[in-house]
């Protein structure tokens, strides 16, 4: 066989592969474990779950951090087939060290593939300004890539957008997150 041959079979198994392990999305039970960045009314997590008919349990709760999240999944029952996990912005505010939060995403995962369910880690956004945080969340998003599983990349929001530099407030961001997420991580 040609070289050019074998290139574009390489090619087209790596796109196969890719397809085929996002999971099938619709009329599924679906998980999503965060913080208040899951919790906007008609946010993303709600785009999707009207999008493709999903019963979710959104365990998200204000000022989470990733070591309670951890436990409050363990502790969850429910039968579901995808996990949604945007975490690790109020560690990050908290100055609590990166390799601690992976660590805790790690098991989030990991936890996610014991129950069966489809692990898919959220990074959000990337805000144009420069404040220390964001410096700081920007650094510990870039490198979520690192863990195993479906990791969605970032997009760019203007900084009118994200107002107190850390919730998206426009129903737009909103909507195009949860179309990155659909794009990225899922398939009808």
């Amino acid at each position: 066989m040609k070289l050019t041959t074998y290139i574009l079979a390489a090619a087209g198994a790596g796109v196969l592969y890719f397809y085929f392990r996002k999971p099938k999305a619709s009329n599924k039970s679906v998980a999503i474990v965060g913080d208040s960045l899951s919790l906007y009314p008609g946010g993303w997590q709600d785009i999707l779950r009207f999008r493709y008919n999903w019963l979710t349990y959104n365990l998200s709760k204000v000022g989470q951090v990733t070591a309670t999240m951890v436990e409050q999944y363990q502790n969850f029952k429910k039968p579901h087939d995808i996990v949604l996990i945007y975490a690790g912005a109020n560690d990050i505010g908290a100055g609590i060290d990166k390799k601690y939060v992976y660590d805790n995403i790690r098991t989030l995962v990991k936890l996610a593939k014991e129950k069966g369910a489809t692990p898919i880690i959220i990074t959000g956004y990337k805000q144009l300004n420069n404040t220390d945080f964001q410096k700081r969340y920007w650094d510990y998003k870039n490198n979520l890539f690192s863990l195993p599983g479906i990791v969605v990349p970032s997009f760019k929001v203007s900084p009118g957008s994200v107002k107190d530099n850390v919730h998206m407030t426009d129903p737009e961001d909103h909507k195009e997150l949860a179309n990155l997420i659909s794009e990225w991580a899922l398939r009808r």
